[in-house]
């Protein structure tokens, strides 16, 4: 369980980061706490199965 929202700052070429946060994924537009929270999921069920 989250008690805060996950945060993502996106990178910028020029400046290092990008000012605000972001909530999709720069390239393909998912929605990344969506994708780690998927990827949590994952990685607990492999390691309870092995």
């Amino acid at each position: 369980m989250l008690v805060e929202p996950l945060t993502f700052w996106a990178r910028n070429s020029r400046h290092g980061f990008r000012r605000s946060p972001t909530d999709t994924c720069v390239a393909c537009d998912a929605d990344l706490e969506d994708v780690f929270a998927m990827e949590t999921a994952r990685r607990v069920i492999a390691s309870i199965l092995s």
